[in-house]
């Protein structure tokens, strides 16, 4: 997973975060430095290179995280946004740099190495990114390249607290895997086998992605496919 953490990167470093604008996030923390708009261009070439040193070391998937209020779901939300170059406006613009990278990753992938995009697609905010746009972004990105979209919170982060529940985020996958014409996988506090299966048997998503669950009890997976 390749990801330029942006305005949640940590405070208490030598160098003061970046976001694409100078506005606070939402989370907390001082107003980021607003990113010159050739540091902007250049950070497609280095998700490039990362990819290229991620496939040197053996990976067999690459995945481009743009969710949770990092650097890329700052680009895509109309609320940190507040540019007035080519990656700053509507959402076409705001979604460029999204596009740049995945096209530049894919240029130097090759093989059987997937490329993915971890998508925040719903901000949970008045006036921030929605589901509608979300998908609309997806689509963009797989049209870039993109082989599967891993189906995301935007701004408000990968547990939001106003969402519960397992597959807390399965229906904005349902939405994106209605537009985007390749594997989409749902997430969201997703801790038993059966629900899981039962998100992919219903069609609702090609896939589950679990997280914390697997970092509190490392034998889930090998326990749910006993069970399966």
């Amino acid at each position: 997973q390749l990801a330029h953490a942006g305005p949640r990167a940590s405070p208490a470093r030598p160098l003061r975060p970046v976001g694409p604008s100078a506005v606070p996030h939402p989370a907390g923390g001082p107003p980021p430095v607003a990113m010159a708009t050739p540091d902007v261009v250049a950070l497609a070439g280095r998700f490039a290179d990362a990819a290229r040193r991620a496939v040197a070391a053996g990976f067999d998937a690459i995945e481009i995280h743009a969710a949770h209020g990092f650097l890329l779901s700052c680009f895509l939300s109309p609320l940190t946004n507040r540019r007035d170059d080519a990656y700053g406006g509507d959402a076409d613009r705001r979604a460029r740099l999204h596009v740049e990278i995945v096209r530049a990753v894919r240029a130097v992938v090759v093989g059987r190495v997937a490329v993915l995009v971890r998508l925040g697609v719903d901000d949970l905010a008045p006036g921030g990114i929605g589901v509608e746009e979300g998908a609309a972004v997806a689509a963009r990105l797989v049209a870039a390249g993109a082989d599967a979209i891993d189906v995301s919170g935007g701004l408000c982060g990968s547990r939001p607290a106003e969402l519960s529940g397992q597959g807390f985020f399965v229906p904005q996958a349902e939405a994106v895997r209605r537009v985007a014409g390749v594997p989409v996988i749902g997430v969201g506090g997703v801790i038993d086998a059966e629900a899981a299966r039962r998100f992919v048997a219903d069609g609702r998503v090609d896939a589950i992605a679990v997280g914390r669950r697997l970092a509190a009890h490392p034998e889930w997976a090998r326990e749910a496919l006993g069970r399966a």
